[in-house]
C-alpha cells in the first residue's frame, strides 16, 4: 500500500508517511513544532493535533483513549503519537495553538562571586632565538602543530610572539595582542547555556543558548538513557546531536565577540552526570539501573580536536568531576558559584528541574541528593502545562473573596497555558483562599462560576475560553494539583532527609540558594506556601539564576577554582534517596499543603491584596 500524505496547518507543510510511522514521526520529519515531552510513549498528552480531513484513514493506539476529554473527542483531536494511517490518501491536520512548541525562555545569567584571575592557560612570552629545543629543556611539552607554529615566527623574527600554554603544555603560537579565550558551557536536560570568556581580562565577552536538541528522545533524563539502552547506536546519536548544538553556540559566541574560534584554548562543560557522560562518549546505559554508579567521577581533560568541538584544535576540553549517578558536576559547580561551601552557616542549595538536585551543610560537612522531581513543574503532565515560552501564564494572582484571577504572560497575545510558577502561584493562592484543603483536594465554593466539574473530576477555571489562544477554556484539574504535589513533595523530602543526615532543622537555615530557571521565576511567597522549601523568613531566600555556568566560569578564569570544584567534588557526601528507609515517610509528610507537620506561614496574605500583582 503506498505512504499517505500528510498535511500540517497553520504552516502547510507536508510529508509522506508510512504505515509503520505515527503521526509524530512524521511532524518531527517535516519540521513542524509539535510539543512532545514524553518521546512519544503517550504519557504527557502534549502532542494533540486536530484532524480536519481524513478521519477515517487513521487508527489509533487504546492507550491514547486516558489522554483525551469528551471536549477533545468533540473537536476531533488525537495524540499524534499514538495514531497511525490505516489507507491512502491525504490527511490535513491543525496543530492547536496550546501543542504548537515555541522559543522557549532560557535562563543563562547566574550569581557569579569574585575571583582572582589566574586561568589554566595563559601566555608565556616568546624571546628572540627562542625555539622548541629551548622550551623543552624548560620542561615544556610541545605537539607537531605548536612546533610549526613557534617555527614560523621564529623564522619571521615576529616581535611580541607568545605561546599559548596549558599547565606546561605548549597549545599553540601567536601574537601577543591577539585574544586568548575559553568557552563555558552549562549541559542542561533542557538547555544549553554557553559563556565566551577573555581569559586575560576576565570578561564574559558573549552569552548564547539553545533548548537541548535530545528534548526529541524524551523530557527527562530517564527517558534519554533508555534511548541509549534500546538503541546500539543511541549514545553516538545523542552525543553528536549535543556536540553539534555545542559547535553552533560556539560560533554565534565567537561571531558575536569577532573573536575566530581558533583563539579559543579551553572549554568547560559542566551537567548532571547523564549529560556528563553523554557528553564524553561514556557509558550512561548503566546510569539507569540500581546501583546507578557512574563510569567515571574524576575530572576529565581531554583534545578538542580528537574530541569534535570546532575551538582550537589543541583547545583542552575540560569536563569538571560528579558527585554520584545522578549528582553531577552542575551541582558541584552550583556549590563553587554560591560559596556555601567556605560559610559556617548552615545553607541550602536547591537547583530545581525534572531532576533536583539539593545539597545542605556549612564548610564542615556538605551532604547532597538528587531528587526525582519530574518534569511537572516545566508544564508536563499538567492539563494546560507548558514551557515558559511565548503565551505562557507565568504570574497569577487569585482574588480569595470572588476568586477573580489576574495574571501575566510571556510574551504577547492571549494565555496558550500554564508554566510552572503560575502554577505554584494558583495553587498557593486557592490553598490562602480555603478552595484547596491541606491534601489538595478541591472545596466547593457556593454561588462562583471558577469551580466546576470536568467529567469526574473538579477543576478550576483559569481563564475562559473568550480570552484563550485555543479557543477553550484554561483550567487547573484536580490531576494537576496532585502533579504539582508529588513534584513539591520530592524537593521538600530532599531537603528533610539532607537536614536530619546532619541533625539540624530548618529552623536553623541561614540561607537557601534557588537556582536554575525554575527558581528564578518562582515567587518565593508561593513556594514557601506550598512547602517547596521550609517554612522560614522570605529574606533567606536568594535567587542565584545559572550558577551551573558560573561554576563552568570560574573552573575557566582561575586554576585554584579548578583545584576547589576536584576537591568539593571528592568531599561533598551523597545520600542516595532511593535506598534511604526514611524516604517513603519523609516523601508521605511533604505531600500535604505546606507540610505535614509545618505550621501555615504567618504572612498569608494572598497576593492579590499585595502591591504588584499581575494584571491582565
Amino acid at each position: 500500500m503506498p505512504p499517505t500524505v500528510v498535511v500540517f496547518q497553520p504552516e502547510g507543510r507536508r510529508t509522506r508517511v508510512g504505515h509503520r510511522e505515527d503521526l509524530l514521526d512524521a511532524a518531527l520529519r517535516c519540521g513542524v513544532g509539535l510539543e512532545d515531552l514524553c518521546a512519544g510513549r503517550g504519557t504527557c498528552g502534549k502532542c494533540k493535533v486536530i484532524v480536519r480531513q481524513g478521519r477515517e484513514l487513521l487508527r489509533e493506539s487504546p492507550e491514547s483513549a486516558a489522554r483525551l476529554t469528551d471536549e477533545d473527542r468533540s473537536r476531533a483531536i488525537r495524540l499524534a503519537c499514538q495514531t497511525r494511517p490505516s489507507g491512502e490518501g491525504t490527511i490535513v491536520l491543525e496543530i492547536p495553538p496550546e501543542a504548537q512548541r515555541s522559543i522557549q525562555r532560557l535562563q543563562t545569567s547566574g550569581w557569579m562571586p569574585p575571583v582572582r584571575l589566574a586561568p589554566s592557560v595563559r601566555l608565556m612570552p616568546l624571546g628572540r632565538g627562542a625555539s622548541t629545543g629551548i622550551l623543552r629543556r624548560r620542561g615544556f611539552r610541545i605537539g607537531p602543530r605548536a612546533a610549526r607554529d613557534i617555527a614560523s615566527r621564529a623564522i619571521a623574527r615576529r616581535q611580541g610572539a607568545a605561546c599559548v600554554v596549558w599547565d606546561r603544555t605548549v597549545l599553540a603560537a601567536q601574537d601577543r595582542q591577539e585574544p586568548v579565550c575559553g568557552m563555558a558551557f552549562d549541559i542542561g536536560s533542557t538547555k544549553l547555556a554557553g559563556f565566551l570568556l577573555d581569559l586575560r581580562s576576565g570578561e564574559t565577552k558573549a552569552t548564547v543558548s539553545a533548548p537541548n536538541p535530545q528534548i526529541s528522545h524524551g523530557e527527562d533524563i530517564m527517558a534519554r538513557l533508555a534511548f541509549v539502552r534500546g538503541s546500539p547506536e543511541g549514545l553516538a546519536i545523542l552525543r553528536e546531536e549535543l556536540l553539534e548544538t555545542m559547535n553552533d553556540l560556539l560560533r554565534k559566541a565567537c561571531g558575536q565577540a569577532r573573536v575566530s574560534p581558533d583563539r579559543v584554548y579551553h572549554v568547560t562543560a559542566v551537567g548532571n552526570t547523564a549529560m556528563h557522560h553523554i557528553f564524553l562518549g561514556l557509558p550512561a546505559g548503566h546510569l539507569a539501573t540500581a546501583p546507578y554508579r557512574p563510569a567515571t567521577r574524576r575530572e576529565i581533560v581531554r583534545r578538542a580536536g580528537p574530541f569534535g568541538l570546532k575551538a582550537h584544535p589543541e583547545a583542552r576540553i575540560h569536563a569538571p568531576p560528579v558527585v554520584a549517578g545522578f549528582v553531577g558536576s552542575d551541582l558541584v559547580a552550583g556549590v563553587l558559584a554560591t560559596r556555601m561551601h567556605r560559610s559556617g552557616d548552615l545553607q541550602a542549595f536547591v537547583d530545581i528541574g525534572t531532576n533536583t538536585e539539593i545539597c545542605v551543610g556549612t564548610r564542615h560537612r556538605l551532604v547532597a541528593c538528587s531528587s526525582p522531581s519530574g518534569p511537572a513543574f516545566e508544564g508536563a503532565h499538567i492539563r494546560f502545562g507548558m514551557r515558559a515560552a511565548d503565551g505562557a501564564i507565568e504570574r497569577v494572582a487569585v482574588d480569595p473573596e470572588t476568586l477573580e484571577v489576574d495574571y501575566r504572560i510571556v510574551g504577547r497575545g492571549k494565555p496558550r497555558g500554564l508554566c510552572g510558577s503560575a502554577l505554584l502561584d494558583l495553587i498557593a493562592d486557592l490553598f490562602l483562599a480555603h478552595v484547596l484543603d491541606a491534601a489538595g483536594r478541591f472545596q466547593p465554593r457556593p454561588g462562583s462560576t471558577r469551580i466546576r466539574l470536568l467529567g469526574k473530576e473538579r477543576a478550576f477555571l483559569v481563564v475562559p475560553a473568550s480570552e484563550a489562544a485555543g479557543r477553550q477554556d484554561l483550567v487547573l484539574t484536580q490531576t494537576d494539583v496532585g502533579q504539582i504535589q508529588l513534584a513539591k513533595a520530592a524537593v521538600r523530602s530532599g531537603i528533610e532527609l539532607l537536614l536530619a543526615t546532619l541533625d539540624r532543622t530548618s529552623a536553623e537555615i541561614r540561607r537557601v540558594f534557588l537556582a536554575g530557571a525554575f527558581g528564578t521565576y518562582v515567587a518565593p511567597e508561593s513556594a514557601r506556601t506550598i512547602g517547596l522549601f521550609p517554612e522560614i523568613p522570605l529574606d533567606r531566600v536568594r535567587f542565584v539564576g545559572n550558577t551551573a555556568g558560573s561554576g563552568a566560569r570560574l573552573a575557566l578564569l582561575s586554576r585554584a577554582e579548578r583545584t576547589e570544584m576536584r576537591s568539593l567534588a571528592r568531599t561533598v557526601e551523597h545520600l542516595p534517596l532511593a535506598e534511604d528507609p526514611r524516604f517513603p515517610r519523609a516523601f508521605a509528610s511533604a505531600l500535604p499543603i505546606p507540610h505535614r507537620n509545618a505550621i501555615r506561614p504567618a504572612d498569608t496574605t494572598p497576593r492579590a491584596e499585595r502591591d504588584g500583582a499581575p494584571r491582565r
